[in-house]
């Protein structure tokens, strides 16, 4: 007897070599027939169900390794996203040191601004967050956007003399273009 799926399945060839005395399975009698193609049919329903359920597994474990694929993909948009909503706001705060006197540089308050910053950088660079380089830099199109020409006599021609505000790059990936002004020789 097989044990499958919980039901005990009696191949056919069982009842011809061990039960050949049997009456109900002697080739004369229908009725016998009846039972063996009765036992053919759920050995076949068996047999199709065992086939269906390993294809729902296969689907299943297909199932999975798409999702943690669309997952992979994923993540790094909605960190992105964050990203570039967080960014111009550390950007701006960077603007405040800008802005404040001399004299409050020694304050308490002044002190713990800093350590924030300071904070929000390392923050940043754990999270595979860089600045792009830009003054000094020829403009790069893909990492840069200028925002305005000068001229100046001491630089190369396309070449970053201001940064008006900073660009980022997302594990080597463009995440914000750096704003710049570059140098104009004609």
């Amino acid at each position: 007897m097989l044990q499958l799926l919980g039901l005990n399945i009696i191949p056919n060839y069982f009842f011809m070599f061990v039960n050949s005395d049997d009456p109900n399975l002697n080739n004369t009698n229908m009725e016998g027939l009846g039972k063996i193609d009765t036992i053919e049919s759920l050995h076949l329903e068996v047999q199709r169900n065992l086939d269906g359920w390993k294809r729902a597994a296969a689907d299943y474990q297909n199932l999975k390794k798409e999702m943690a694929t669309k997952q992979e993909e994923w993540i790094p948009f909605a960190q992105s996203m964050v990203f570039r909503g967080l960014l111009p706001i550390l950007f701006h705060m960077s603007q405040v040191f800008v802005h404040i006197p001399e004299d409050q540089m020694g304050s308490s308050w002044y002190t713990g601004l800093r350590n924030i910053q300071k904070q929000f950088d390392d923050f940043l660079r754990s999270s595979k967050i860089e600045k792009i380089t830009t003054v000094g830099e020829i403009f790069n199109p893909s990492l840069h956007e200028a925002v305005g020409e000068e001229h100046h006599e001491d630089c190369r021609d396309h070449e970053i003399v201001t940064e008006v505000q900073p660009g980022y790059l997302l594990d080597g990936k463009l995440l914000i273009p750096a704003r710049v002004i570059i140098n104009s020789v004609t």
